[in-house]
């Protein structure tokens, strides 16, 4: 970093905009600009198209780090934690959010990494799941379930009109339930995990 805490050179600066895109997106929400996203890399707004070209490729470098973390997550096995959607802050599931309304439906940021396809074959390879096609329901049906209560558990809870007081049992219980539609051991190690 520079004397005013910039960062210097071409790989510093590329890395300061990836990690300030991540922050930006998982704290700020929907509505993030160029310039934000510059201001917290404490660099020129310039600097983004210079270095990536546009915002759209900012965003898929800044998918592409999240979901190299997320591979380093895998158990050695090649299954993800159980509490990988709530890892360092939602990471995941913001991101896949702000990918999809940035770059529409038609953008795949999740088949690049290689996440799904390694949980679907450690089922299979662990017999959890009688074939591919076993294995892939389970790892579809757990994922969606993960991301949208990751994302929407309030407004679920909500909608259910759950007490205060009931909310944090039936979210294990929800948890444990993800968790054994898609064969994973339960819970996590607790490492950078921000849980509901």
């Amino acid at each position: 970093m520079g004397d005013e805490g910039r960062p210097e050179g071409r790989a510093a600066v590329r890395q300061a905009l990836i990690r300030a895109t991540i922050e930006t997106f998982v704290e700020e929400g929907m509505s993030v600009s160029v310039r934000s996203i510059a201001a917290r890399a404490n660099v020129n707004h310039g600097l983004v198209h210079q270095y990536f070209g546009s915002k759209n490729q900012l965003l898929e470098e800044a998918f592409a780090t999240v979901s190299q973390q997320a591979m380093d997550d895998l158990d050695g096995d090649g299954l993800p934690p159980a509490d990988l959607v709530w890892r360092r802050n939602g990471e995941i599931p913001k991101m896949l959010a702000r990918f999809f309304f940035e770059l529409g439906p038609d953008a795949n940021p999740i088949g690049a990494s290689g996440l799904l396809r390694s949980w679907r074959d450690a089922l299979v390879r662990l017999g959890v799941a009688d074939d591919d096609a076993d294995a892939a329901d389970r790892v579809l049906m757990a994922a969606s379930a993960a991301i949208g209560w990751s994302l929407f558990r309030e407004y679920l809870l909500g909608g259910l009109a759950t007490p205060l007081e009931e909310r944090d049992a039936l979210t294990d219980r929800v948890n444990q339930r993800i968790a054994d539609v898609g064969g994973l051991p339960a819970g996590g190690d607790g490492a950078d995990t921000v849980h509901p």
